[in-house]
């Protein structure tokens, strides 16, 4: 097992491959091959910088919850759900 932080805030490496996240003592989300895993409330940015490209590749799905301003660019290859 490995730690990056301290045992209350960090990411811990778990002996079944995953990735835990901790923060103030809790575990907040889980990362595996299968992707996050939550039970919490999922939280991003509205805005696309300018000079700033997202790129959801071919073969990838990704959700954004809006409303969403672009002032970057956003490549679609695969699926992007607006919410």
């Amino acid at each position: 097992m490995r730690r990056l932080g301290n045992t209350q805030t960090g990411i811990q490496e778990t002996t079944s491959g995953e990735l835990d996240i901790r923060a103030n003592g809790a575990e907040v989300a889980q990362f595996d091959s299968s992707g996050v895993r939550n039970s919490m409330l999922y939280r991003g940015t509205q805005t696309v910088p300018a000079s700033t490209t997202w790129t959801i590749a071919s073969g990838d799905s990704a959700v954004i919850a809006g409303p969403v301003t672009a002032t970057g660019s956003i490549v679609v290859n695969g699926t992007l759900v607006v919410v």
